[in-house]
């Protein structure tokens, strides 16, 4: 019975088309939401993406950006569409994984025959891919860019001229310009395009000045676009404000500190990443000896393997990619759930593969993988959609945003939830700073106050401005009030 499903599976490889549409099915359906449930990430991106689509450079106002504005140029031109265009950047996100689908089968195709359709169902319906870009974060943008750069690399690589292919030239250059646009980890391509062109030259298929000026070509432009975000931050950070290098460079750990974090850290996530349902599990920082740790490190040991095995048999630049990424997390020992290994879940899957081919059924076992994997994602996919925003809730956020833009000042919210914290911050499109306690120096430096009645500031001072039953804004008596609360009603 398992040879049979074997066998059947190892058909199923020749049968691309349903597979692509029953993915792109898939994908459709799943990130077809109208609301959003914020983080502090999205709402800058958010923020970012609103300026550019009036055609300003800002961030709550702020000429620093503190982000690299690749994603939301992308996104920009839905808020010309709608005010609350979640929809619409979720229909841009399904377009980005759709079109890297099939590009997608056929890079796993070459590497793994018989597997390339269970591997793209792998990496399409894994719950952190998903969670990822079903939100207005980077990842949507840079895990699809950062494959179909990579692809268009190793075709210039192989490329027997480039002069005769320009256009592809241009093209790779102008991709990975975008890439580095969006994140600028994605500048690790260039050592691993490096690698591709020198294992080329060892082979004798391409010689040293041609494989010189393919690096050039593309690494030039993407190398400008990295110093002009740096720079341009640089000039108009606040100075008291660190930039994510000088955050780096001056961290309070010990380089060894680091390393021993960043390396407990990267095979934690990449265990929670590849193990189904095990997105949330995870041990405390530094302790190797939970069991969920001894797992992820056996399977980190195993992925290596695997590695090794598929790049001694072909240099590939998005295999090539792999330790250079990982070397820079490494030194970046900070926690985000899955969210710094999710990129590299492409390169990932086929590893994965690699590992499981010593076994006589690997593909069943990848299947039965694929499907854990998909129960999952919908099952976290229900459960997500009961806590969607409903439209009272905005509602409610957009009559507290008229009030305030009515007789605008300094805002603060304290002992709110932190989802309607984020409508409020996304409807005025600046910061509104979330407080523990309304002391004396906090009251006298800010003029509206947003919190539950049962938190309200002294009355003497404050005057109430009732939203809806469990939210409150309260105006300092001294200034003036909205010119009419029946706006509240409208």
């Amino acid at each position: 019975m398992s040879r049979q499903l074997e066998n059947r599976l190892r058909q199923a490889g020749n049968s691309l088309k349903p597979w692509i549409i029953a993915l792109a099915a898939f994908i459709l359906l799943t990130h077809t939401q109208w609301w959003w449930n914020g983080t502090g990430d999205e709402m800058n991106y958010l923020s970012i993406a609103r300026h550019l689509a009036a055609g300003e450079v800002a961030r709550y106002d702020q000429p620093a950006l503190r982000y690299a504005p690749g994603y939301p140029l992308l996104i920009a031109p839905a808020f010309w569409i709608a005010e609350r265009p979640f929809l619409i950047i979720n229909l841009i996100h399904a377009a980005l994984l759709i079109v890297a689908l099939y590009p997608m089968h056929q890079w796993f195709r070459r590497h793994a025959r018989h597997a390339a359709p269970l591997l793209t169902a792998f990496v399409v319906v894994n719950l952190s891919l998903w969670y990822y870009t079903r939100r207005p974060l980077s990842e949507a943008a840079f895990i699809p860019l950062l494959f179909l750069t990579a692809l268009a690399l190793q075709n210039l690589a192989e490329s027997p001229s480039i002069r005769r292919d320009i256009i592809k030239t241009i093209a790779t250059a102008t991709l990975i310009t975008l890439l580095v646009a969006v994140r600028q980890l994605g500048v690790f391509l260039l050592p691993a395009f490096a690698i591709v062109l020198i294992a080329r030259i060892r082979y004798h298929r391409l010689n040293p000045l041609d494989a010189l000026a393919r690096l050039a070509i593309v690494a030039t432009p993407a190398c400008l676009a990295i110093l002009a975000i740096s720079r341009y931050d640089q000039i108009h950070s606040p100075p008291d404000e660190q930039t994510y290098v000088e955050h780096l460079v001056h961290s309070e750990l010990s380089i060894t500190q680091r390393l021993l974090l960043g390396l407990h850290l990267r095979v934690s996530e990449i265990g929670r990443l590849i193990m189904p349902g095990m997105r949330t599990t995870y041990a405390q920082e530094g302790n190797w000896l939970d069991i969920n740790m001894l797992i992820y490190g056996s399977l980190a040991i195993a992925l290596a393997w695997g590695w090794l095995r598929l790049v001694r048999s072909r240099a590939d630049t998005l295999l090539c990619f792999l330790p250079f990424y990982l070397a820079f997390l490494l030194v970046w020992p900070y926690e985000a759930a899955t969210r710094y290994a999710v990129p590299i879940l492409i390169p990932l899957a086929l590893t994965l593969s690699s590992c499981l081919r010593t076994l006589p059924r690997h593909l069943t076992t990848l299947a039965a993988l694929t499907i854990l994997h998909a129960i999952v994602t919908l099952a976290f996919w229900g459960i997500e959609a009961t806590r969607a925003d409903t439209a009272q809730q905005w509602d409610a956020a957009q009559h507290a945003a008229r009030v305030i833009r009515d007789n605008p000042g300094n805002t603060i919210a304290h002992r709110l939830e932190t989802p309607w914290v984020y409508r409020l911050r996304f409807l005025l499109n600046r910061n509104v700073l979330e407080v523990p306690r309304l002391d004396t120096r906090t009251l006298d430096s800010n003029h509206w106050i947003a919190t539950t009645p049962q938190h309200a500031p002294p009355p003497e001072s404050w005057e109430p401005i009732p939203i809806d039953d469990t939210v409150t804004l309260y105006q300092r008596r001294n200034d003036t009030r909205p010119s009419d609360a029946s706006l509240l009603l409208q």
